[in-house]
């Protein structure tokens, strides 16, 4: 997993403001997949894609309640 990690974080930290901000959003990414690890299906791609995925989840729920 520590791979796929700092791959999430990297992702994560291009697209957010600051290492507070990315260091947050890849905890949720992770705690996400955690909870909902039961959906991860290998034949749609490899984890990373998921988790990636998840991210876009946790940045859109973020900014609808900001708004």
């Amino acid at each position: 997993p520590e791979p796929l990690v700092r791959d999430v974080f990297a992702y994560v930290a291009y697209r957010t403001p600051t290492h507070a901000d990315a260091e947050d959003v890849t905890s949720a990414v992770f705690e996400r997949a955690v909870r909902y690890r039961d959906t991860y299906d290998h034949r749609r791609g490899p984890p990373i894609a998921w988790l990636i995925g998840m991210d876009a989840l946790n940045r859109t729920k973020a900014l609808s309640v900001d708004s």
